[in-house]
């Protein structure tokens, strides 16, 4: 785990660095054009002669070094812009991994302590498997703030579920602590709260058959017959011998049809289902 230090640290260095990089690399490339062709040299001609009239886009060092400053400026905020948010992104991705494990996660805590482990078994436990869950970085940090810094396990927890990405499992774990501190059951209360999950988990799961059955119905309808439909007519005025429809003849819209929105579509759908099916 980096600090924030650290981290801003080498935001501010590598956006630095990019920000040269980009700037000494464009005047280089904006300089190719002011050297003179070497004697005895043709300069190469076009494959595709252009009839536009297409300004030179530096014609001297002072565009250069001006063209070079915005490039490097904006290269530089682009990768500051980056590291501010790809924080955000790993919460949110780990967030998404661990209420999806949720139910994983409670029933290896909620085993181990019906059969009388301790809260630091648990999750020493937790930081050797805790890879199939996606919490294997929460349950080190708790593992080495005990046994490495002393501190006390349930301190360790209460500071480790402030710093949790997922609300529900910084809930879990506080749970965790006062039962624990009321010399409560530890393994009734992690059973209670597993057996809640599994309930959500069944209702979002009903609920996302439901989309899924209407998602296909909607697939086979629009990307499907109706393809199939507009091909046939198509087809059949052309042959015949139809007049334009949008100013376009039928054999074009076939062509448009097959090569562009069937495949725009589709990929419209996959995106969708994927959507509908996040975090399963």
């Amino acid at each position: 785990m980096v600090s924030h230090v650290i981290y801003l640290s080498r935001m501010v260095f590598r956006s630095i660095v990019v920000a040269v990089a980009v700037g000494i690399t464009t005047a280089s490339l904006l300089s190719l054009k002011l050297l003179p062709p070497l004697p005895g040299v043709k300069p190469p001609t076009p494959m595709i002669p252009s009839p536009l009239n297409i300004p030179q886009v530096a014609k001297g060092p002072l565009e250069i070094a001006l063209i070079s400053v915005i490039a490097g400026l904006i290269a530089g905020l682009l990768t500051m812009a980056a590291h501010y948010y790809y924080p955000k992104y790993l919460a949110s991705r780990n967030k998404l991994l661990i209420e999806k494990n949720m139910i994983y996660i409670l029933g290896h805590m909620a085993i181990m302590a019906s059969a009388g482990a301790t809260a630091e078994e648990i999750f020493s436990s937790l930081a050797k498997m805790g890879h199939l869950y996606g919490i294997k970085w929460l349950a080190r940090s708790v593992v080495r703030d005990f046994q490495l810094l002393g501190k006390d396990v349930f301190t360790a927890l209460d500071e480790e579920s402030q710093r949790s990405p997922s609300r529900e499992l910084a809930s879990v774990l506080q749970g965790f602590i006062s039962t624990a501190r009321s010399d409560g059951h530890l393994g009734g209360y992690l059973l209670g709260i597993a057996e809640r999950y599994i309930e959500d988990r069944r209702r979002m799961l009903s609920n996302l058959i439901s989309r899924l059955s209407l998602a296909s119905e909607l697939y086979i309808g629009i990307l499907i017959v109706l393809p199939t439909v507009l091909l046939v007519m198509l087809s059949i005025m052309g042959f015949l011998g139809g007049g334009f429809i949008l100013g376009l003849p039928p054999h074009t819209l076939i062509l448009i049809l097959c090569y562009v929105l069937i495949p725009a579509m589709s990929a419209i759908a996959l995106i969708l289902t994927d959507l509908l099916t996040a975090g399963w």
